[in-house]
């Protein structure tokens, strides 16, 4: 994949979704400048194990959608999310759900201004021990139905107190 150029594609959605027994991905030479949807693109990958992304060049400025971007992604434990930029992100929704094995991703940085769906974002993230939302703004958010949903671990009575501050 070093020789596939993305610089001028907009739409990644489902690029990557659905992969049978694939268990790690390197998509540390895309450079995603003119992305604006990325719905699905690593989803439903049940033995995905490791996604090397280089956050220089996986540029998500221009993303709208990231709904479902990692969802279903049962084995992973965890993805570096840290430098992404979602200041234009309206969809959000499913973006972490079903990550069965999940016990570490910073969200910390996400700007959610502009988000309207949190739709079951965390849900069914068994494995999560927690998760700093604290500055996530909701106040355009129309839809936070089943965000944490089935999460079992302790942290989430703290985050419903947060958004609840928040709305």
């Amino acid at each position: 994949m070093s020789n596939l150029d993305t610089s001028k594609v907009t739409d990644l959605s489902y690029m990557f979704n659905d992969l049978p027994g694939i268990t790690s991905l390197d998509v540390s030479k895309f450079n995603t400048q003119s992305a604006t949807d990325m719905r699905n693109i690593f989803g439903n990958d049940s033995t995905l194990t490791n996604i090397n992304i280089d956050n220089t060049k996986f540029d998500t400025s221009s993303v709208t959608d990231m709904s479902g971007m990692f969802t279903g992604d049962h084995a992973l434990t965890t993805v570096d999310v840290s430098k992404f930029n979602t200041q234009n992100v309206v969809n959000m929704g499913w973006m972490f759900e079903d990550d069965w094995e999940l016990n570490a991703v910073d969200v910390s940085h996400f700007d959610t201004q502009k988000v309207t769906n949190m739709n079951a974002m965390f849900a069914n993230d068994l494995s999560l021990p927690n998760l700093d939302v604290s500055h996530f703004n909701t106040k355009g958010v129309a839809d936070l139905s089943a965000m944490f949903f089935y999460d079992k671990k302790n942290w989430r009575h703290s985050i419903y107190q947060v958004l609840i501050q928040q709305a």
